[in-house]
């Protein structure tokens, strides 16, 4: 369990590090430790920015789908018509920290290579600034799989999609790569894999360095960024 997510501060810059290669997939285990580490470790550290990414060559395919199942069919309860009273705990607890994650006051950035989907690409898109390399595909698979992404992914792709194309995307389950991420705006750069961390370094210390860092002004800045 401890070798799943790796936690790692350099420069007062925190690394997040998904750690199950080759896939990085997210077990129970993954988010019970990454929910501990949003609400109770990173509160309480005087850190400048958090950059997440995976271990390897991707970022990650996802839930695991053996958990989600399990933990699915153990936890929701239905009433006599068939209607869901009680949803999985776990969803409610795993979307509550992306949604902390989201709301920190410091610079949180995902540093996308390979596969990104499902829960990983719901990870994704609570952070504050997304930048990919070429060869990144992106995507939720949940509904090949009967179910929904359940960690707020529908909501918040809602950001940067109009509603048509955004259920058309959950509903079909289709991957999408680099280009069209970019072109969605969902990811704010594609560069060089051998770019990717030290890009997300760089970037994380100048927007680190912007007083009163507010994340709702973060898109003016990368125009000039990226730029240069």
């Amino acid at each position: 369990m401890d070798d799943l997510l790796i936690w790692e501060i350099h420069d007062n810059i925190g690394h997040i590090i998904l750690n199950e290669p080759p896939t990085n997939k997210m077990t129970r285990d993954f988010f019970i430790k990454f929910n501990n580490l949003i609400k109770n470790v990173i509160p309480k550290l005087d850190i400048k920015a958090i950059i997440i990414y995976g271990s390897g060559r991707h970022f990650s395919s996802g839930a695991d789908l053996s958990m989600l199942f399990n933990s699915i069919l153990n936890d929701v309860k239905f009433d006599k018509q068939g209607k869901i009273i009680k949803y999985p705990q776990f969803l409610i607890d795993n979307n509550k920290s992306f949604i902390n994650l989201n709301s920190m006051k410091i610079p949180i950035i995902a540093a996308v290579s390979g596969v990104c989907l499902g829960s990983a690409l719901e990870l994704a898109l609570f952070a504050h600034v997304r930048i990919c390399t070429k060869n990144s595909l992106f995507g939720f698979p949940e509904t090949s799989f009967n179910i929904m992404p359940g960690l707020g992914g529908t909501q918040k792709v809602l950001t940067f999609l109009k509603y048509s194309q955004a259920l058309e995307l959950i509903l079909k389950g289709s991957n999408f790569d680099a280009n069209q991420a970019q072109e969605w705006n969902i990811i704010d750069k594609i560069v060089e894999k051998k770019e990717l961390l030290n890009c997300a370094e760089v970037l994380a210390k100048k927007l680190a360095g912007i007083k009163d860092y507010n994340r709702n002004f973060v898109k003016e800045y990368l125009k000039d960024f990226f730029h240069n």
